[in-house]
């Protein structure tokens, strides 16, 4: 997750006004919300966990649970504010693009595993089809004009990976029979 972290606040600001035609956007207009609301609380939260353990096992179930909340609070407005654009998306091809993605992802990942077992290459490949949806909500933010169809695709990015991993985890979950006696090969893991 710090990873995916990090990579969003880096990539996104870099890459979005080249991607999107007409964005005329600065890189630090879409980076700026992302620091301050994405990686500032990730370096504190990490920093308290290292130089404050006892204080962090004491908050974490408070935080946790005002980070379900609000995550909730945030998806049902979205919904009930938007939900002409989520159905309009139903009848387009954006949620099977994101299945394909998904499971384009999970394939690379599983297939070139660098000598993983079958269950480090299944959780890798689950794992690297994780879209951080709270940093593009984040993001979008910025633009000016906003197309209510990219609010649309980026709160269907939470359900259709969800959907897709847990019919992707039952598969990759039915083939560590075959390879649990060894590595990704067969061979026998070192």
């Amino acid at each position: 997750m710090p990873l995916a972290v990090v990579s969003t606040v880096v990539l996104m600001p870099l890459l979005a006004p080249r991607l999107i035609p007409g964005l005329t956007l600065s890189s630090w207009a879409i980076g700026k919300p992302l620091l301050l609301t994405v990686l500032l609380p990730l370096v504190v939260g990490v920093a308290i966990k290292v130089y404050a353990a006892r204080v962090a096992d004491k908050i974490f179930p408070a935080v946790k649970k005002i980070a379900g909340v609000s995550t909730l609070l945030l998806l049902g407005f979205v919904v009930v504010l938007h939900w002409r654009e989520l159905l309009s998306a139903l009848g387009s091809f954006g949620i099977a693009a994101q299945v394909l993605f998904i499971l384009g992802m999970a394939l690379v990942s599983y297939t070139f595993g660098f000598g993983l077992n079958q269950a480090q290459r299944s959780a890798m490949a689950l794992a690297v089809c994780t879209r951080n949806g709270s940093a593009m909500l984040v993001a979008i933010t910025a633009f000016p004009n906003l197309d209510p169809n990219l609010l649309a695709m980026i709160l269907l990015a939470v359900p259709v990976p969800l959907a897709v991993w847990l019919v992707l985890s039952r598969f990759l979950a039915s083939r560590s029979d075959k390879t649990s006696a060894g590595g990704a090969s067969g061979l026998p893991v070192q």
